[in-house]
């Protein structure tokens, strides 16, 4: 299968750390053995992500309020299958948060999915999207 994994974040800082690849066995607690096995390698007191998965990752500074970009530079036009936002959009006032969602939809692929956080749940059932099962924050583009 082909994919590609875009990791974005507005912090430089973050994104540094991010592209390491590398998590204290402390961070690791809610991987289930078997998926931290198959994408990590023990190094010291962490755990790495392994070069076959790492090499699909690609990380960039993106800011979600930037009017220049509608998607991560790298990822050329978006189309993305999955778009993954948890903890973000309820630090936003609601004209903010309408900004971000207009450009995660514009983002999503025809058939795309948006997976979000507990909090971003009820913040999305009132925009244009649809949960795709209740209660899950899944969500499609109406």
């Amino acid at each position: 299968m082909r994919y590609r994994i875009f990791g974005t974040d507005q912090d430089e800082t973050q994104i540094n750390k991010a592209r390491l690849g590398e998590y204290c066995k402390d961070c690791t607690g809610n991987i289930r053995q078997k998926q931290l096995e198959k994408w990590f390698v023990p190094t010291g007191n962490s755990w790495s992500v392994i070069p076959e998965l790492k090499k699909h990752i690609k990380f960039s500074v993106f800011n979600l309020l930037s009017k220049q970009y509608s998607s991560p530079p790298d990822s050329i036009y978006g189309d993305f299958d999955l778009v993954m936002c948890a903890n973000v959009l309820f630090y936003y006032k609601p004209e903010v948060q309408k900004i971000i969602m207009d450009k995660i939809r514009e983002s999503l692929a025809d058939d795309g999915l948006l997976v979000t956080g507990e909090a971003e749940r009820e913040i999305l059932k009132t925009g244009k999207f649809k949960e795709v099962f209740p209660q899950s924050g899944i969500f499609r583009k109406k």
